[in-house]
């Protein structure tokens, strides 16, 4: 049985986070981008911690011009983390 998760799939796809989101192999958003087949905007970083997401964010939205269209996927970190 084959469940749609959107009524609309979405345009592109932005994610944020730290070394599981972006490693040296394929993560879970090259996963799910390749299995949508949509363009993916990875802004993940080795040992970033949730300011540098944010920070990072807000910038590719200021560039991006992200909207409904568009699926954003946060993979925030432990509080501890310092940037």
């Amino acid at each position: 049985m084959k469940v749609d998760l959107y009524k609309r799939k979405p345009a592109r796809i932005f994610a944020f986070g730290c070394s599981f989101t972006r490693y040296y192999w394929p993560s879970w958003c090259e996963i799910i981008a390749y299995d949508l087949d949509l363009p993916l905007y990875n802004f993940g970083r080795l040992g970033a911690g949730n300011m540098y997401m944010f920070n990072t964010l807000m910038q590719a939205d200021n560039y991006y011009h992200i909207n409904s269209d568009d699926l954003v996927i946060i993979c925030w970190t432990n509080v501890c983390r310092e940037d």
